[in-house]
């Protein structure tokens, strides 16, 4: 018997399966909304498959001191950023970062901050590494391109003329 999680992503496989087959004769605007819901159902799988093999690698990885934390959090969100995923919040499930913050002891702690503007706001905090949930964060990525190239509405026209 199956359990609800490997069920979900079965049913989530035959979707990303029956997106990717169909759309012969979308115009442009069925194909991006496609597109965007096949995206969404990919980092919800990405997530799905790589949570228990990440929390088990997290787990045999040094953390004791503010440098390990620091490394831990720089390695973990390398790995996520490029995959498109971040590490769901425990109250609002939004997508966060780690981040191995200072505190009155050298041995820090482990924070989850939102993405976004700066300052980044805090949303949880704990010196032990608990197990993560993870979720897609596609967009974590082109915002930071964005503000890189001056907002939203550039194109790479735009980029080669300046």
């Amino acid at each position: 018997m199956e359990d609800s999680a490997a069920t979900e992503s079965r049913k989530r496989q035959e979707k990303l399966a029956q997106l990717l087959s169909s759309g012969n004769k979308e115009d442009y605007q069925q194909t991006v909304q496609r597109l965007r819901e096949t995206r969404e159902l990919f980092h919800q799988e990405l997530a799905h498959q790589i949570e228990t093999p990440l929390n088990e690698i997290l787990a045999t990885m040094p953390r004791a001191t503010l440098r390990e934390k620091q490394e831990l959090a720089k390695w973990l969100n390398a790995d996520l950023r490029y995959l498109g995923l971040g590490i769901k919040a425990p109250q609002s499930e939004n997508p966060t970062f780690l981040r191995g913050a200072p505190t009155h002891n050298e041995r820090g702690t482990f924070q989850l901050c939102s993405s976004g503007k700066r300052p980044f706001r805090v949303t949880f905090s704990s010196e032990s590494l608990f197990p993560l949930k993870l979720t897609g964060n596609p967009d974590r990525n082109g915002r930071l391109w964005e503000r890189i190239v001056g907002g939203a509405g550039h194109t790479s026209e735009t980029n080669r003329n300046r």
